[in-house]
């Protein structure tokens, strides 16, 4: 037995069979109900004639001026009813609290949820970096020369086209000699960085070794085009050789 209501098992007679603490003030089930304020007369009638017939059924009452809920149905052993009496405003008290608490269940599987979507997605992005990266020359952050080779190799086996560019760093060596392997490294990072600035997203830029690298812009046949480009990519290195760390270029 709860606040909100009670079970019991009575036979077919409205015998108790099976009870709570009270009902030993009543002969029987029935006994009881027949005290209870029903909108219909013949409401106990009825209810003994739906039990009988091992039906399902249900019933409204008012007890001590209070709404009351009842529920039978067969219990499948011998003649007996399994009887629900159930406090109409206790339930929906309950009932309202069980759905605050369905939706704070619900509100925090939402938010863990996205969390774990948020997450994996973090995680997968990592790994494409990671991914990425492992495909990247360490020092100048273009493709290396195994990749961009890859690349070009499938493009081509599925009837792509395009042109391809060699670069180098003239005096080199000197840079290395003369100023040190660190401002030699940052020539070779800041060479690679205009180059990228300067052809489209999807064009490959590639460190093809020491301080040559391959550029490979796709589809594009247009010599004329073709030849602005690479004027235009010396020509950009050159305007940078001024600067004091960068040396010599082209």
């Amino acid at each position: 037995r709860t606040d909100s209501g009670t079970t019991l098992v009575i036979n077919e007679m409205g015998k108790v069979v099976f009870s709570y603490a009270g009902m030993d003030a009543f002969s029987d089930f029935y006994e009881m109900m027949e005290g209870m304020d029903h909108r219909r007369e013949d409401a106990v009638e009825r209810l003994k004639a739906s039990i009988r017939n091992k039906e399902k059924g249900f019933l409204e009452y008012v007890s001590s001026g209070r709404r009351r809920l009842l529920y039978h149905q067969p219990a499948g052993v011998e003649d007996w009813c399994i009887i629900s009496l159930v406090d109409a405003q206790a339930y929906q008290k309950e009932k309202g609290a069980m759905r605050r608490d369905l939706l704070l269940i619900s509100t925090i599987t939402i938010i863990c949820f996205i969390g774990v979507a948020v997450l994996a997605g973090m995680i997968m992005y990592r790994i494409r970096q990671e991914t990425e990266k492992g495909k990247r020359d360490f020092l100048t952050d273009v493709y290396d020369r195994k990749t961009a080779r890859y690349m070009l190799e499938r493009h081509l086996e599925k009837g792509g086209s395009g042109c391809c560019f060699f670069l180098d760093i003239d005096n080199f060596k000197n840079i290395n000699d003369t100023k040190g392997h660190v401002a030699g490294d940052r020539a070779l990072q800041y060479a690679a960085s205009l180059l990228k600035q300067e052809v489209r997203h999807d064009d490959v830029v590639s460190r093809y070794g020491g301080d040559e690298f391959c550029i490979w812009l796709w589809e594009l046949r247009d010599e004329f085009i073709v030849g602005g480009i690479a004027d235009r990519l010396v020509q950009t290195l050159r305007d940078e050789a001024n600067m004091e760390w960068m040396g010599s270029l082209l």
